[in-house]
């Protein structure tokens, strides 16, 4: 496809930002970061951001779309706290004018997201964040898809231990009753629509995302892999798949 004509309103400058041996900003981001070149030679604004971010997780680039020039970055939740009293005025400009962001997109269910109150986390309050648009992806957490997924290979077990066909074929609705019971289906929907979400408001609405869930792990890795997949033909075959997995997932 050519190129459209209109772009983001913004275009940030990427930079490298370069942790020390130590890890100094993110003990679990890579050594070599990809941020603004403001934040880069802002060094104090940038920690205010760490410790404002789960696990000192900033929202970091991600992915560049070269169709239109839109951008994907990941992160952690903010460290909003009960009652969403705790604010931070430079994560709030990183966001709405370095990054330019037309989407955050938290992976979480928004009452999951409401329960990590609780523990200090939460969620951006759309109110300090203008013109941005905050979508829970109602993805549910690790636990509970590992309950779901060993439903699923329980009945797969099932099926291998049948040694009858026709006695299989008899009995296809308790195996289908099995399946909708685990909610391994829905599991699945709410990633794909999450990543289709994505993928439209990058590529059609021409907007910056954010992409997180608690402290920026699976579920964030599930969203951002599977959006580049659809975005980027790339990312389509065996060897650039092994590299979106280590870039995503690995490092």
């Amino acid at each position: 496809e050519r190129s459209p004509t209109n772009t983001p309103n913004v275009v940030p400058k990427w930079g490298i930002y370069r942790q020390s041996q130590h890890y100094e900003i993110c003990t679990t981001y890579p050594q070599e970061l990809i941020i603004p070149t403001q934040l880069i030679d802002n060094h104090e604004q940038l920690l205010q951001i760490v410790k404002y971010r789960s696990k000192g997780r900033i929202p970091v680039l991600c992915y560049h779309h070269n169709f239109n020039g839109t951008n994907m970055l990941r992160c952690a939740q903010p460290l909003v706290g009960v009652g969403q009293f705790r604010r931070s005025h430079e994560d709030e400009i990183y966001i709405t004018q370095l990054v330019n962001a037309k989407l955050i997109v938290d992976a979480r269910p928004l009452n999951n997201a409401r329960a990590n109150m609780a523990k200090g986390g939460g969620y951006e309050v759309s109110t300090h964040y203008k013109d941005i648009e905050v979508f829970f992806a109602n993805i549910e957490n690790i636990h509970v898809i590992r309950e779901s997924l060993q439903i699923i290979k329980e009945l797969c077990f099932e099926l291998l231990k049948g040694d009858d066909r026709n006695e299989l074929m008899n009995v296809d609705d308790y195996y289908h009753k099995q399946l909708i019971s685990s909610s391994w289906i829905k599991h699945l929907r709410y990633v794909l629509r999450g990543a289709y979400k994505i993928a439209k408001t990058m590529h059609h609405m021409y907007g910056n995302v954010i992409i997180h869930c608690s402290d920026g792990w699976d579920r964030t890795a599930q969203l951002s892999s599977l959006s580049q997949i659809l975005l980027d033909h790339y990312y389509r075959t065996i060897k650039c798949l092994a590299i979106l997995i280590e870039k995503e997932w690995v490092s």
